[in-house]
């Protein structure tokens, strides 16, 4: 329980780096989670690192890529900051309609 407690715990990070690291984690997987371990704290996550590199090592076998877009989540999930932000930075993006 412990281990995975630690392996778990990902850093919290603004919540427009959050969104950047699940999106490399769903195409590039491990690589927004290597980058959450960079970003997170003054220090790096060096669990996170090793974690990341795990993934990206096992994604040949689809196991990797899935648990990269499970980790990808739990870093939205502990994002910090107002997710409106987003909503408004995607209507801007697709020219400000609305359907």
């Amino acid at each position: 329980m412990r281990v995975w407690e630690l392996a778990s715990d990902v850093p919290a990070l603004h919540n427009i780096w959050a969104y950047v690291c699940f999106i490399l984690n769903v195409v590039l997987p491990g690589v927004g989670t290597m980058l959450c371990a960079c970003l997170g704290d003054s220090n790096m996550n060096k669990t996170q690192l090793v974690v990341g590199i795990v993934q990206l090592m096992t994604s040949v076998y689809l196991l990797g890529w899935f648990i990269s877009i499970y980790w990808g989540y739990l870093i939205v999930k502990k994002s910090k900051g107002d997710h409106n932000e987003i909503k408004q930075l995607m209507n801007a993006a697709g020219g400000g309609q609305e359907a």
